[in-house]
């Protein structure tokens, strides 16, 4: 696994400092790794979805002015394309098993409590634009805690979050690494704690709960419908618990 002390160093040699916008563009397994990293030099991390195409991703380097982006191989085309519109991106640095192993530093950056921590997006709006948000470092903390306090999350855990990063996927990561659980995208028979969208709660979780491990899952954007549904297979004796949209909203989540 790619290491923080890895990653940060390439950032260092990339001239990477305080109040500089590091974009991540990678996934959510590495996002971790990557954005402690971007907090060791005392950067801003943008957490950047892996569906945008390159006109759309350039928008977003464009708009956070983000000058150093981070990606991995299978991305690095769309990540090259969008950098090359726009002006503030200087490099691109590809994350890859080589990137391990290089010497371990220790971080010389500690952040204050109202600090910026990272840049998020909204989705588009109907006839806007994304729209971006600062995030300080307490608050980015609160969510971390938070998040784990929620969902009970354990070093044995293996949680799929299959949710945006800008509706809670992001923070998520960060608090399942925090955890020392294993982060993946799609859920498997050894899965623990899931992360779904509303609408997909009752047949994912249908076809999850049954001769899986699945103990957790948080279903956001979730409307009675889909809180009530994931209720009644808990109901039926299955080892689910369900941290609702409202748990969601009431957590500094982005």
């Amino acid at each position: 696994m790619t290491s923080a002390a890895s990653i940060a160093q390439l950032l260092r040699a990339r001239g990477v400092s305080h109040g500089d916008r590091v974009g991540l563009f990678v996934p959510l397994d590495v996002i971790a790794e990557a954005f402690a990293a971007v907090r060791a030099c005392g950067a801003i991390a943008v957490p950047l979805a892996l569906r945008l195409g390159a006109q759309p991703l350039a928008y977003h380097l464009r708009d956070a002015g983000v000058s150093v982006l981070l990606t991995d191989e299978t991305h690095l085309e769309t990540a090259t394309q969008a950098s090359a519109l726009a002006p503030s991106c200087h490099h691109v640095l590809t994350l890859t098993p080589r990137s391990v192993g290089l010497p371990e530093i220790a971080s010389a950056h500690d952040p204050r409590d109202d600090e910026a921590a990272f840049f998020s997006y909204a989705p588009e709006t109907r006839g806007g634009r994304p729209r971006g948000a600062i995030h300080d470092t307490r608050a980015t903390q609160m969510a971390i805690e938070g998040m784990c306090d929620a969902l009970d999350l354990r070093a044995d855990d293996e949680v799929a979050i299959e949710i945006p990063i800008w509706e809670g996927g992001f923070v998520l990561a960060l608090a399942a690494h925090r955890a020392g659980a294993r982060v993946i995208g799609r859920a498997s028979s050894s899965t623990t704690v899931i992360a779904l969208r509303a609408r997909e709660t009752t047949t994912r979780l249908a076809g999850l709960v049954a001769g899986s491990q699945l103990r957790a899952a948080i279903a956001v954007g979730a409307g009675a419908f889909g809180v009530g549904a994931a209720r009644e297979l808990a109901g039926r004796g299955e080892r689910l618990e369900l941290a609702s949209a409202r748990v969601i909203r009431e957590l500094p989540l982005w």
